[in-house]
Order: C-alpha cells, then sequence, then structure tokens
C-alpha cells in the first residue's frame, strides 16, 4: 500500500531494523507479551528520536515522526501507544527550548545513548479537575521533595526508566511544576489497573508514589500563563502528543486496510475509497506537523489546528473501522486475531483528554477570538 509504504521509508531510516523485528514477532505475539514489544522498542526505536544530535540523538522533525508512529501503530498497537508516551514527553523538553542546563543535557544523552524510557505519568482529566491538574503533590524536606499520588493508567509502569509528572507544590515553593526522575527511587511501585482487553501490552497500569524523595534538580518549575491556565511546555507538549497519538491511531486502520489489500477481498473502487478516507485524514496530520517543523511560531493557532486535526481523526476511524470489517468479512475476523487487535484498538483515541465534549466549548471561545482555557 503506497502510504504505508512511505511511511515504513521514514521508519527505516530513522529507526533501522525495527520494522522487520516487529514483523518477525508478529502482531498478535506483540499484544500479548509487552516485554517483547518494549525490549524491540528499546533496542531498535530510536529513544532519542527527539533529542538533538549534538546530544546523541536524531533531532527527528515531527513530518518524520508521524510516519514512525503510524508504521508502529499498523504493526504492533500496545507498542505505538508506549512510544507515543515515551516520544511526547521527551519531545515536549527537548524540542520546546534550545539551552538546557546541566542535568537536562545529561538525561537527554543518557536516553539517547542509553536507551532510556521515560514514562508520561502527568495529570488526565477527573471529574471536577481540569486536565492539568496534578494528581501528585510534593511537600519539601531538606534538600529533597518528598512526592505523594498516583498515574491511572501509566503507560509502561513496569519498564520506565525515568518518570514524568506534572506535581503540586506545597509549602512556601506552592505552585505547578514538572518532575523527571529516576524510575528507581524508593516509594514507587506499579498495580494492576488495565482491564480492557486490547493495548494490554501498553502496560498501562496504576503508579503510585509514596514518598518518592525526588532531588530539587529533578523538578522544573515553568511560568503558568494566567490567562490560559497553561505554560508553553504543556501547550507544546500537548501540540506533540495530538500529532503522534493520532498518526499511531491512523496507523491501526492503516493496518486494516494492508490486510484488506492482502486479502484480495476488495477491487480497485472500493481501494480508492480507503486510499481518499486515509490520505486526508493524512494531509491533514502533514500540515500539522509542518507548522510545527516550522517553529511553532503560534502555538495557540497551532494547537486549534492539532484538536480539529485530532477530533477529526477521530470520527475518521469511526467511519472506517466498521466498513473494513465488513470488506474483510467474519472469517479473517475470527482466523486472525490481528483484525479485531487493531479495529478494537484503534477506536480508543477518543478517550484521550482532552477529549472533544470536555474541550469544545473553549474552541469555541477560541473561534471568537478568546484564549481557550485548561483549568
Amino acid at each position: 500500500m503506497l502510504l504505508s509504504d512511505r511511511a515504513n521509508a521514514f521508519t527505516e531510516k530513522l529507526a533501522p531494523g525495527l520494522i522487520t523485528a516487529l514483523t518477525d514477532v508478529g502482531l498478535a505475539e506483540l499484544e500479548r507479551d509487552s516485554a517483547t514489544g518494549i525490549d524491540i522498542f528499546r533496542t531498535r526505536g530510536r529513544t532519542g528520536m527527539f533529542v538533538p544530535e549534538n546530544l546523541g540523538g536524531a533531532d527527528a522533525t515531527a513530518t518524520a515522526a508521524l510516519h514512525y508512529m503510524l508504521t508502529l501503530g499498523s504493526l504492533a498497537p500496545s507498542l505505538s501507544i508506549v512510544a507515543t508516551m515515551h516520544h511526547f514527553s521527551v519531545a515536549s523538553l527537548a524540542k520546546s527550548q534550545q539551552d538546557f542546563d546541566e542535568l537536562e543535557s545529561f538525561t537527554l544523552t543518557a536516553i539517547a545513548t542509553d536507551n532510556l524510557l521515560v514514562s508520561s505519568a502527568f495529570a488526565e482529566a477527573r471529574p471536577g479537575a481540569g486536565m492539568f491538574e496534578p494528581s501528585m503533590t510534593a511537600t519539601r524536606d531538606a534538600d529533597v521533595w518528598l512526592v505523594n499520588g498516583s498515574k491511572k493508567p501509566c503507560t509502561m509502569s513496569r519498564s520506565m526508566d525515568l518518570i514524568s509528572a506534572s506535581v503540586r507544590l506545597d509549602g512556601d515553593d506552592a505552585g505547578y511544576a514538572i518532575m523527571v526522575a529516576p524510575a528507581t527511587l524508593p516509594g514507587i511501585s506499579t498495580h494492576p489497573f488495565w482491564q480492557a482487553p486490547v493495548l494490554r501490552a501498553a502496560e498501562s497500569d496504576e503508579v503510585r508514589l509514596e514518598n518518592v524523595p525526588v532531588p530539587d534538580d529533578c523538578i522544573i518549575r515553568p511560568n503558568i500563563d494566567p490567562q490560559t491556565g497553561i505554560d508553553n511546555l504543556q501547550k507544546n507538549g500537548l501540540i506533540w502528543f495530538c500529532v503522534l497519538a493520532s498518526a499511531s491511531y491512523l496507523g491501526m486502520v492503516v493496518g486494516l486496510v494492508n490486510k484488506i489489500q492482502q486479502s484480495g477481498r476488495a477491487d480497485d473502487r472500493i481501494l480508492g475509497e480507503y486510499f481518499l478516507e486515509l490520505n486526508a485524514a493524512l494531509n491533514l496530520l502533514e500540515g500539522v506537523a509542518r507548522t510545527v517543523d516550522e517553529g511553532l511560531r503560534d502555538p495557540d493557532a497551532t494547537l486549534a489546528d492539532c484538536l480539529t486535526m485530532r477530533f477529526s481523526i477521530v470520527e475518521t476511524i469511526a467511519r472506517m473501522v466498521p466498513r473494513a470489517l465488513e470488506t474483510l468479512g467474519g472469517v479473517a475476523f475470527i482466523s486472525d486475531p490481528a483484525v479485531g487487535l487493531l479495529a478494537a484498538s484503534a477506536n480508543a483515541l477518543v478517550f484521550h483528554p482532552p477529549t472533544r465534549r470536555s474541550i469544545i466549548g473553549e474552541l469555541g471561545r477560541y473561534s471568537v477570538g478568546s484564549a481557550m482555557r485548561f483549568s
């Protein structure tokens, strides 16, 4: 399939051998055994994809990365979610500033050269709370912060090397902060949480922090914009997440259409209909990615475009998955576990915050000249 061929070319250039390694194991096995897929990602997935070249990374563009994520989604749905969370966490730091302090440079270099994995334990939407409102608190204790709270679900809960999270600082330093700390610190534990039958290999269980001693160097204090309720680091992170996650889930649909092509059950007209849908969605993604690559000169406009693109892709997935299953037929669904896994996994894009319901009013405010608020 043309779209897959192009995405695979980007992927092979960014992460040589990744496609072959995943294909050799197979989608069903990768979804059954998280350790196998995460080990492949650690060794061949270019963990430093967004790290600057002078720190040992690839300094990849958003345009190249979306094709990489498209390929991952088609071959290993759970692993594409792992990669989304890792890469967006790294990109949020590495792509939002140019001057790094000593610890930030050391951390980014270690991610790229030692293949470290970074989890994303940022707060998600909860009843009565904003999507960026931390679920963890940090209290000063001598020369460290004692962090308490939990994140559920937290992808890579059993495989992370570093944990990134939002925290609420207590005491004289009260305010919002971002923590990037070793996952081996005492007091960090993992507990069962994910019960859904799909995307289980993403290791999205609960991570609890109980009096975790976090050095002050691991705490980043961004400046919150009182007008929007978030800072540029969070805003840029949300943009990167939308691009990478949308590409991952769209890739799952690409995987289904690849199976249709391979099955011989569709003529050129049917394949043309699928191509129109996928290519239109991909064009939206590429348009946003190009804006990101140009330097985010207007983050608010880019974020609005990102959300528009993401919700459009949600609708594309909702239309395409049932049609793809109908084309493939019941025998394919029964005999090939990858078909059901791809179909069920693709629909999960709708659950990631901000949901359409939670943000649509703010998009309305933006459409008449007001700033979107996220708190």
